[in-house]
């Protein structure tokens, strides 16, 4: 006869147990550390993608950004359809000091400004045309760059490299020169 009672018992006491006795916690408790997500590791992309502008480069036919090498040295372009305003960001780390930073416009909004001497980060908000810098970087071998297309990684589309017009597999990219 004991046996019957059995699992009616053990069913009231769980029911009579508190709710957060039968979950895990939600977050971590107050006063212990969290271990922040690892950045992504850069994508490794050959210097050779970046000589020449590309050949598919136009003003307001597409979001998107274009990255290029030339006798003057590292041209960075961001370009969008004329309308809804898009978020431009990131960032060009160079293993050289930089000799010349210049902003291409002086009309749109947001910043393109040096880190020290061989960062460069930039934030601007493009609602058409074209915005973009130039870099003269004497000496470089290698840049690590970071871009963000209203808060995410672009596309690989959206990013063309070079006069062969290259996307690159990911993002940050680091390139060897």
């Amino acid at each position: 006869m004991r046996t019957r009672f059995l699992p009616v018992v053990l069913v009231a006491v769980a029911l009579t147990l508190p709710a957060a006795a039968q979950q895990p916690p939600a977050s971590p408790p107050t006063g212990v550390p969290t271990v922040p997500a690892k950045p992504p590791k850069p994508v490794p992309v050959v210097g050779g993608a970046l000589k020449g502008k590309p050949a598919d480069y136009q003003v307001d036919k597409a979001v998107g950004c274009f990255l290029w090498l030339d006798e003057q040295g590292l041209h960075v372009r961001w370009t969008t359809t004329p309308g809804k305003p898009i978020l431009f960001a990131g960032r060009v780390d160079t293993d050289r000091p930089l000799k010349e930073l210049t902003r291409i416009t002086d009309t749109s909004s947001g910043w393109v400004k040096n880190n020290g001497d061989r960062i460069v980060m930039f934030s601007t908000t493009s609602r058409g045309g074209e915005d973009g810098f130039d870099l003269t970087i004497p000496g470089v071998r290698k840049l690590l760059v970071e871009l963000k297309i209203d808060g995410n990684d672009p596309l690989p589309e959206q990013v063309t490299l070079g006069a062969r017009s290259a996307h690159p597999t990911g993002f940050p990219m680091s390139i060897g020169l």
